[in-house]
């Protein structure tokens, strides 16, 4: 399916007014077909954009973050903590576990 998807984009990047979207769709090309590859994804993202939501808010309501490192690190941690939660982990030890494996 990449593949047939892939000779799709390259036919039309050719054409100036389809340029963005043929970009768009070629940076993402690995995970387009991810809820066919892998049993139990579902072929729309709400779960993810429920999951971020809080997030978003946060960073909306209270305009913390000062820099875009900051936005990154606080997105990054909350989307971990959000895997975690999802996956019935213990948050802490997961914490505990990246940290001292020097993983962030």
């Amino acid at each position: 399916m990449t593949k047939k998807l892939q000779k799709i984009v390259q036919y039309y990047a050719r054409y100036e007014e389809c340029q963005t979207i043929t970009k768009y769709i070629h940076f993402h090309m690995e995970s387009w077909f991810t809820c066919i590859k892998i049993a139990g994804v579902q072929p729309t993202n709400n779960y993810s954009e429920q999951a971020i939501r809080e997030t978003v808010l946060v960073r909306k309501i209270i305009g913390a973050f000062r820099s875009v490192k900051g936005t990154e690190t606080y997105e990054t941690l909350a989307s971990l903590i959000a895997t975690w939660q999802y996956q019935k982990l213990d948050i802490k030890k997961e914490l505990q576990r990246m940290l001292s494996s020097n993983l962030c």
